[in-house]
C-alpha cells in the first residue's frame, strides 16, 4: 500500500481544511517546528523557494486554484505534498511560452481505480484576483479510469498564431495534445476531475495546478467573416460572411450590442480571452472600440434556435465598460 488509505485521508482534508480548500498552505499547526524546517525558504518537495517568481512584475504567482463546480473539494498542487494526498495533479513547468508544451500528469497513488473523463479538463485564467473559465467550451462524456499506482499526463501546447489576423480560436478538445490558443501572458490553471471506487460521481474530486504564460497580452480584433460596415445613424451595421443562407434552418439574424451606463439585472464579467471564443460578441466588441460605436448590429444568418442561442442575451462587463445583447430574428 502507498501511504494512508484515501478515506483516511479525506478524513484529515475534512478535520483540518486545509488540505482541500485551494489558498491553504500545507503543514501541520500542530508543530510549528516542524514548518519551519530550519528556517528555510525552499520547498522540501521540490528544493526551489517555496513562493513562486512571476515573470510578471506587478502580479504575485497565485497559491491558490479556482472553486469549481460539480466537485466535493479541490487539491491544488501546491497547497498540498503530493505524496499525502491519494492522487494529485503535477505539472512539469510552471512557466511557459508561445510555441512551447507543458505537461499535467495526473497520478492515482491510491490502492482504489479513480473514474474520469479525460475530456473534462477545465483551464481558466486569473485577471484582478478573480478566475474565469476559458476552455473548453463542450466535451465528450465517456467514463474512463486511472488505475491504482497509474497517471494519465496532458500535453498543453500554446499557439496564438493567426488570431490576431482575423482567424476564430480553434475549439480545444482531446485526452492527451491540447493545443490552447486565443490567450494572452498571465497565470492560468489546468484541473482534472474524477471519483474513486466505491465512491460516487457526486464526491468528485478536482485536480488542479497553476502555471503562467509567458507572453503578451492577446489583442481583441474582429474576425475575418466581417464582410461590411456601414452606418445606419448612431448604429454601426455590419454584416458577416457566417452561417448559410441556403440552409433550411438558417435564419438572417440581427446580434446586437449597446454601449450602457446604468446596467439592470445580471451582469456577466468576461475577460479577452472568453470574448474571443464567442465571434460574435468578438466582432461587436471590436468593432464597437474600433468605430467608437455606442451600438453595433450584426447581422448574419444562423441555424441555432432561439437564435444565437439562448444565452446570448445579458449584459457585458468587459474592461470597465458595460454591454448589453440583444437578439432577433431579421424577416425577409
Amino acid at each position: 500500500m502507498n501511504g494512508p488509505t484515501r478515506r483516511a485521508l479525506l478524513g484529515t482534508v475534512a478535520g483540518g481544511a486545509c488540505l482541500a480548500l485551494a489558498g491553504c498552505i500545507s503543514g501541520s499547526d500542530d508543530d510549528p517546528d516542524e514548518t519551519d524546517d530550519n528556517n528555510s525558504d525552499d520547498d522540501p518537495r521540490t528544493g526551489e523557494p517555496d513562493q513562486l517568481q512571476s515573470r510578471f512584475p506587478d502580479e504575485e504567482f497565485p497559491e491558490d486554484c479556482p472553486e469549481y463546480d460539480g466537485v466535493d473539494r479541490v487539491i491544488c498542487y501546491d497547497a498540498v505534498d503530493p505524496e499525502t494526498v491519494p492522487a494529485v495533479l503535477e505539472p512539469t513547468a510552471r512557466t511557459v511560452a508561445e510555441g512551447d508544451s507543458i505537461d499535467f500528469t495526473l497520478y492515482n497513488r491510491s490502492e482504489s481505480k479513480l473514474s474520469t473523463n479525460f475530456y473534462n479538463w477545465r483551464i481558466h485564467k486569473r485577471v484582478d484576483g478573480e478566475w474565469y473559465h476559458v476552455a473548453p467550451h463542450e466535451y465528450p462524456e465517456p467514463l474512463m479510469a486511472v488505475e491504482p499506482d497509474d497517471s494519465h499526463t496532458w500535453t498543453v501546447s500554446i499557439d496564438n498564431s493567426g488570431i490576431v489576423d482575423g482567424e476564430p480560436v480553434p475549439r480545444m478538445s482531446g485526452t492527451e495534445q491540447l493545443t490552447l490558443g486565443g490567450v494572452g501572458g498571465g497565470h492560468y490553471a489546468f484541473r482534472a476531475r474524477g471519483w474513486f471506487e466505491g465512491e460516487s460521481y457526486q464526491e468528485a474530486i478536482a485536480f488542479a495546478a497553476t502555471f503562467e504564460f509567458d507572453g503578451p497580452p492577446i489583442q481583441l480584433t474582429t474576425t475575418n467573416s466581417i464582410e461590411s460596415t456601414e452606418w445606419d445613424g448612431e448604429t454601426l451595421v455590419a454584416t458577416s460572411t457566417r452561417g448559410d443562407p441556403d440552409n433550411e434552418y438558417s435564419k438572417k439574424g440581427a446580434f446586437e450590442l449597446q454601449r450602457v451606463s446604468d446596467p439592470a439585472g445580471n451582469v456577466q464579467p468576461v475577460i479577452t480571452e472568453q470574448v474571443l471564443r464567442t465571434e460574435q460578441l468578438r466582432d461587436t466588441i471590436a468593432l464597437a472600440f474600433e468605430y467608437d460605436a455606442d451600438r453595433v448590429r450584426l447581422e448574419e444568418y444562423n441555424g441555432v434556435t432561439p437564435i444565437f442561442g439562448s444565452n446570448s442575451d445579458r449584459v457585458y462587463e468587459f474592461q470597465g465598460s458595460y454591454y448589453e445583447v440583444t437578439t432577433s430574428i431579421i424577416e425577409e
